[in-house]
């Protein structure tokens, strides 16, 4: 149901539904929450629930909109506001992004003892399940590689970085290698995230800066 018809003791209740599945989807995974586990924790009636949601994948699609993708939308357009620097504004969102959005889901779920490894597992779950997943990810993919392009572009016009950087190219490769960067740490929680994150812009930035002051085996290139 379209959420503008719904009265607002109706939205309260709808977003009940959708915060409350969204904590147990993630403590417990998608295919161990039943529809009662949902109805039990939020107290809302079965027949309710059908006035809101035609099932429980519904719900599931709806929830991770609701709890995952606009808080995480938002959350970019934030950044994409921000006045910095190609560097300073990379740096600055892959080093914030996964600290940023587990204070959201706390805030949320009121569940604070969720971790962003809980996150990545259920979300993994639902790429398997649902095409949507899937198809978010690579939009997401997508609009932060055409950011970084841009933000590489704009240092080249302004002749900052070299015109010989492919800056799409460079863009993918700092897109899936700082990705990579938080898969590792997902996967094992003991390793420093920001300590890897940084000796992996390091060594981007390294590039960009060699190829940028034209010397390359002892000459200079225009």
């Amino acid at each position: 149901m379209d959420n503008k018809m719904l009265s607002q003791k109706g939205r309260s209740k709808k977003k009940l539904l959708l915060e409350t599945s969204f904590r147990l989807f993630i403590q417990r995974g998608l295919n161990e929450v039943s529809l009662d586990d949902i109805l039990t924790e939020s107290g809302v009636k079965k027949g309710n629930f059908y006035h809101y949601f035609k099932s429980k994948d519904q719900l599931i699609l709806e929830s991770f909109i609701e709890c995952y993708q606009m808080p995480l939308d938002e959350w970019i357009e934030s950044v994409f506001k921000m006045k910095m620097g190609a560097r300073e504004a990379i740096e600055y969102y892959f080093y914030n992004t996964s600290t940023h959005m587990l204070n959201l889901w706390h805030e949320i779920t009121k569940e604070y003892s969720l971790r962003s490894q809980d996150i990545y597992l259920v979300t993994i779950e639902g790429i398997r399940k649902f095409g949507y997943f899937s198809d978010h990810y690579q939009k997401y993919g997508d609009r932060i590689q055409g950011w970084i392009q841009g933000l590489l572009e704009e240092e080249q016009e302004n002749h900052q970085i070299s015109s010989k950087i492919n800056c799409q190219e460079l863009a993918a490769f700092i897109f899936s290698s700082c990705e990579g960067v938080y898969y590792s740490w997902l996967m094992n929680p003991s390793i420093s995230f920001h300590d890897m994150m940084k000796n992996n812009l390091n060594f981007i930035w390294s590039y960009v800066e060699f190829e940028s002051s034209g010397k390359k085996n002892g000459t200079r290139n225009e």
